[in-house]
């Protein structure tokens, strides 16, 4: 009888190994050492890039005098940074601070300035084995709106967000149809804020919407960490959810999703400073629930452009400006990259829910020692 006892309390210390073990580490994807790869062509800010396969291309920015710009470069991407950047098609019209989005056919680019004025074009350009072919139009976004922040998934695009010619942020949604070739924009679910410079990405069906700036009585460039999450569907964007905050209230950052983390690189703060601090989150179907502090970018930046892919983020040119400026423009042209490497955080979220977890493990406690007692051995029981 004493060795059925003694089997039956081994498998009740394996269920209380299986039920304590998730309370403690959980995996997390943060990145290694930045690297200093080749230079963008201009120094320039506010650029759109995308990856298609293992090519990266940017559209756009303005220059130091805020000239906005239509140039497109595009190059190859590998674990040895970023190639050779070389001359793709022109956008139809100078912009910058427009949304980019890749489909399997091409790129999609939405709204924008053209500075002083925004625009609220559309185009679309196909990607071959040739490189990036002519862009044609099509439906104009509802709104002339520039720092909008777009995804596409399952065959749409979701577009969140942006400032007005006047400089007022909004909280208007919008989504369209890929297969129609964004033919007709519908409005959609209102964002929680009126928002301009957040970062959207998609991860599983939902979008992620981190920090931007939102206007607070006169003042137009007021930071924030919120964030918001919200399922996505052919009928439109969901019911927004707010999320864990970000760590520093930021605007103009830039965020790349990967492998179910997001990396966010920079942004400027209330005296529209470049920051350098790097941040990376999980997303899971609660939200984003846990940020962790990676190693922070090389220099000061915001309205960069970050792109993940193969395992590396890449981020592209952007803003830097470290004292209080007579004018905030100060665009660069320097790219990194890094890893995306292994570490391991304390979760903020256990697999097994503590207020489950906890009973069981003490009534688990409870059987063991009633078995020990019974087996008459000299091992002390566990501590829940």
């Amino acid at each position: 009888m004493a060795s059925i006892r003694v089997k039956e309390l081994s498998v009740a210390v394996l269920i209380l190994v299986l039920l304590v073990a998730p309370l403690n580490l959980a995996h997390a994807e943060s990145v290694g050492q930045w690297t200093s790869t080749t230079k963008y062509p201009l120094a320039l800010a506010g650029e759109s890039c995308v990856t298609f396969s293992t090519t990266i291309y940017c559209v756009g920015g303005f220059g130091g005098g805020g000239n906005s710009h239509n140039q497109v470069y595009q190059a190859a991407l590998s674990t040895s940074g970023i190639g050779s950047w070389s001359t793709s098609t022109p956008y139809p019209t100078a912009v910058d601070s427009a949304s980019c989005v890749n489909s399997t056919a091409g790129i999609y680019c939405v709204g924008g300035q053209d500075y002083p004025n925004n625009v609220n074009q559309v185009y679309f350009a196909p990607v071959s084995s040739s490189g990036l072919g002519s862009w044609s139009g099509a439906a104009p976004y509802p709104e002339a709106l520039a720092g909008i922040s777009c995804v596409a998934y399952s065959g749409y695009v979701y577009c969140v967000g942006g400032f007005d010619t006047n400089g007022d942020e909004v909280s208007s949604t919008y989504y369209a149809s890929l297969s129609s070739g964004l033919s007709s924009w519908s409005g959609s679910t209102q964002y929680p804020l009126a928002v301009d410079r957040e970062a959207c990405t998609v991860f599983s069906g939902d979008i992620y919407c981190v920090a931007g700036e939102t206007g607070v009585g006169s003042n137009q460039n007021s930071p924030i960490t919120n964030a918001y999450y919200a399922p996505l569907s052919p009928s439109g964007i969901g019911q927004w959810t707010a999320a864990l905050s970000y760590p520093t209230a930021l605007a103009g950052l830039s965020c790349a999703p990967y492998s179910g983390y997001l990396y966010c690189v920079g942004g400027f703060d209330s005296n529209l400073l470049s920051g350098a601090s790097a941040y990376f989150g999980q997303a899971s179907s609660s939200g984003v629930v846990s940020w962790t502090g990676m190693t922070q970018y090389p220099v000061p930046i915001d309205s960069s452009s970050c792109v993940a892919a193969d395992g590396y983020v890449y981020c592209v040119a952007g803003n830097s400006v470290t004292q209080s400026p007579q004018s905030t423009l100060n665009p660069v042209a320097p790219a990194y990259y890094a890893p995306i490497s292994a570490a391991s955080t304390t979760s903020t979220t256990p697999e097994f829910p503590v207020s489950v977890a906890i009973p069981i493990t003490l009534a688990l406690g409870l059987l063991l020692v009633a078995g020990l007692g019974r087996v008459n051995t000299k091992k002390s029981g566990p501590r829940a």
